[in-house]
């Protein structure tokens, strides 16, 4: 919990701290189990994964379109499985969870801002780790990691606004510098300047900016 409450999201991909709070989780509980995220937007999707077992058997589960991980995210509960040899649900994923040696499982939905559903997926590979005391850790780890992950899309989604609002100051920018040059060379107005930089950009397929880029640039050289 305490690492949980120190992620830094300050220079780190989201895709690093899904892995991050993976292997937080992963070292949280009984038996050092294998760990993934499902994320779910238009279709489901393995966004972090403590290693290849959890990521085959969640393919598993989203090919045939029923396991754990996607009920617990269709009733958004708790879905555990006590036992992968004496349970019944699921028939088209569970003989490939035993074959892969898993003998348990815990799957904790994890609801994200912005319309995203997502699930904390628990497989074990050894009988009784998954007791009443694992079950709870994995609804407490699940509900940190839930507060962590739209943390962690705020703050990506935030720095990404800021810097397509930086991208288009400086587009604007150069636009006007440029709009200024074809001022002063042909004695026109603004939007006589920005109607000539278009058609140069429509004629040479190339974005308005990078047009009034090249055009700054040469003046500057010539000066």
């Amino acid at each position: 919990m305490a690492r949980l409450g120190r992620l830094v999201f300050g220079n780190r991909s989201l895709d690093d701290v899904r892995g991050t709070v993976v292997d937080i989780a992963k070292n949280a509980l009984p038996g050092l189990p294998e760990v993934s995220i499902t994320l779910i937007a238009e279709e489901p999707l393995t966004v972090a994964s403590s290693g290849q077992l959890a990521s085959d058997l969640d393919a598993q589960q989203y090919g045939g379109g029923h396991g754990p991980c996607l009920d617990a995210i269709r009733l958004g509960q708790v879905v555990t499985v006590v036992d992968t040899r004496q349970e019944m649900r699921w028939p088209d994923f569970l003989p490939h969870a035993r074959e892969a040696g898993v003998v348990a499982s815990v799957s904790v939905p994890l609801p994200i801002e912005n319309g995203h559903v997502a699930s904390l997926n628990i497989y074990f590979d050894k009988l009784g780790a998954l007791d009443e005391q694992a079950v709870q850790t994995a609804r407490t780890v699940g509900s940190f990691i839930a507060v962590a992950l739209t943390n962690a899309d705020r703050f990506h989604e935030t720095e990404t606004r800021s810097k397509h609002l930086e991208d288009a100051l400086q587009s604007r920018a150069v636009i006007d510098q440029a709009k200024g040059i074809l001022m002063a060379e042909h004695h026109i107005s603004a939007d006589d300047a920005f109607a000539m930089l278009v058609r140069v950009s429509q004629n040479a397929n190339r974005k308005v900016r990078e047009i009034a880029k090249a055009l700054v640039e040469h003046t500057q050289r010539e000066i």
